[in-house]
């Protein structure tokens, strides 16, 4: 990693970072407040208790997002040797969902499963939980580019010695400029930003496969495709 990199990968870590740590700040300055009271010997209203309970909810919850922010500058700075076996893609895509959902409920945008029976993913020699991570990447990207009220659609079939999985978003879109710079650190556009995509693509490259990204232009959504050798194609290479 030269030194550029070393730049960009410091930059885009402070722009992540920073919102939770403005919300973390919002929220002890509440907390200080209300302790203050007590400090003071007044009694804390029904109110007064709850908005603490609140501020201390967020808290957690943000310290669990920079938590995990970090995990994934760890995981790109210095992935760790995969570790493979015989995983089931289809159960691998069904846990993501599942993973993704709730928030996708959050954001009034729907999920829709499709894998054709006949082409079924098969199997992939992976590290199911790093694979696991780089799906989660993509389908958070697209549930976040999407619309309340619209659907991501997840595709999953077998392509020859390959299987695919293919994310459709309706959201919006993303210009031709910036498909070229969409997976490198620090390319932050809309929603489209983060280290998530860059290093889900090196989480899949490592494993043989490839993540492809398309979009008609702005305002009319976005295709990811990620390739992965099957099973049988991955022993015959060795």
């Amino acid at each position: 990693m030269n030194v550029r990199d070393l730049q960009h990968l410091a930059a885009a870590m402070a722009h992540e970072v920073r919102n939770p740590l403005n919300s973390m700040a919002i929220h002890i300055e509440l907390l200080e407040g209300r302790l203050r009271k007590l400090g003071d010997g007044a009694p804390l209203s029904k109110e007064d208790k709850e908005a603490a309970m609140r501020s201390a909810k967020v808290l957690a919850a943000e310290i669990e997002r920079v938590d995990k922010i970090l995990e994934e500058y760890l995981q790109y700075a210095g992935p760790e040797e995969a570790s493979r076996a015989p995983v089931d893609a289809g159960r691998l895509i069904a846990d993501a969902v599942a993973r993704v959902r709730p928030e996708a409920e959050q954001r009034s945008v729907r999920l829709e499963v499709t894998t054709l029976a006949e082409r079924a993913p098969g199997s992939w020699a992976v590290d199911a939980e790093a694979l696991g991570e780089a799906i989660d990447a993509i389908l958070t990207n697209a549930v976040q580019a999407s619309p309340g009220g619209t659907v991501v659609e997840v595709a999953a079939r077998s392509v020859e010695d390959h299987a695919e999985v293919v994310i459709t978003d309706h959201g919006e879109g993303i210009a031709k400029e910036d498909l070229l710079r969409l997976f490198h650190i620090g390319f932050s556009k809309h929603k489209r930003a983060g280290i998530g995509l860059t290093v889900a693509k090196q989480i899949v490259k490592g494993h043989g496969g490839s993540i492809l990204a398309h979009s008609p232009g702005p305002g009319k959504g976005a295709v990811f495709t990620l390739r992965m050798p099957l099973e049988s194609a991955s022993d015959d290479d060795d």
